[in-house]
């Protein structure tokens, strides 16, 4: 809707031109008042820009945790929060007044759902383990209580992941997370997160040190670099780390990669193409999907490109044929 709305702020004299042109062209009268109705006027256009300004931030939002191509869970709290918070400073404004309604419950909803969220600690855990953020975020935002709860609540699914590791028995589920009552900022959570397992003392836990050597290191991802390939090169640093790692940030943060897959495939099984065999359909994909990320057409390794810079043609067996290289 941002996108279609925008294009045509974009090109409204043009839409007002075309309009008055084809109701000029049109012999009916009634028809072309309703083409000339639909012609909007400057306090329209005014309000659309209003509009856009309020949904571009939602626009943001949604191309936080929208990628088909790295792991975005962990931009899900930090994008409803900066959102929420946004649109509650545009409600007190009167330039908005128009859409306090909408905002307002707009503001419920969001509140709403990032509550259902909080159920999940895939959240605040794909957070943890992006190293450009680890806990720093709930520090700054949440206050540093309710940072301890995520560290404590950390702690005990690292515990979960050891135990359920060297025993083959069922665990129970985990606790909420404590990313519940961060909206705002106004619910307290001093009463702490309730205990799943029975964590030993310190004393007990020799993996204590390698929970806290990654949450208290200075560990920064690289420019280009993405949260997989780092995990990839330091798993042997972090093993139990980099286990949750596997587990938590290949969760999709949004059905868009699916999505978009299925209109691909509505593209190639077509009425003229509907007879294409699963194999052959799963080819075809599997082909544009590395057309379209250019995974076919990499650069040379330096060898190829010495071949090609120094290629000597074929003599074809004339001996009286001298080998020439070609610059």
């Amino acid at each position: 809707m941002f996108v279609m709305l925008q294009n045509a702020y974009e090109l409204w004299k043009y839409l007002n031109h075309f309009l008055l042109e084809i109701s000029s062209e049109e012999s009916s009268i009634e028809k072309q008042h309703k083409l000339l109705e639909l012609c909007l006027t400057d306090d329209k256009w005014q309000c659309t820009t209003e509009l856009l300004s309020l949904l571009k931030h939602a626009d943001k939002a949604q191309q936080a945790f929208s990628s088909e191509n790295q792991p975005c869970l962990s931009n899900g709290l930090p994008a409803l929060e900066k959102l929420h918070k946004t649109w509650s400073s545009r409600l007190s404004k009167e330039k908005y007044s128009q859409f306090k309604s909408t905002l307002t419950a707009s503001l419920d909803k969001i509140k709403d759902y990032y509550d259902k969220i909080s159920l999940a600690d895939a959240y605040t855990m794909t957070m943890i383990l992006d190293p450009n953020i680890k806990t720093h975020h709930f520090k700054k935002h949440w206050g540093q209580n309710l940072e301890l709860d995520v560290r404590k609540e950390a702690e005990e699914i690292r515990w979960e992941k050891i135990h359920s590791n060297s025993s083959t028995s069922s665990t129970p589920s985990l606790a909420p997370s404590a990313s519940r009552s961060c909206l705002d900022n106004e619910n307290s959570n001093d009463e702490g997160s309730p205990s799943v397992l029975d964590i030993p003392p310190s004393s007990e836990k020799p993996w204590l040190k390698e929970f806290s050597l990654y949450l208290d290191g200075d560990d920064k991802l690289c420019d280009g670099q993405s949260v997989v390939s780092w995990w990839g090169i330091n798993a042997h640093r972090h093993p139990t780390w980099a286990s949750l790692a596997r587990d938590y940030l290949a969760i999709m943060a949004s059905s868009v990669s699916s999505e978009r897959a299925f209109s691909s495939a509505g593209i190639t099984i077509s009425k003229h193409c509907n007879h294409l065999k699963s194999d052959i359909v799963e080819a075809l994909q599997v082909l544009k999907s590395v057309l379209k990320k250019e995974v076919i057409f990499c650069t040379p390794i330096y060898t190829s490109i010495w071949e090609m810079e120094n290629e000597v043609d074929d003599d074809d067996g004339d001996s009286d044929w001298e080998d020439e290289v070609v610059s």
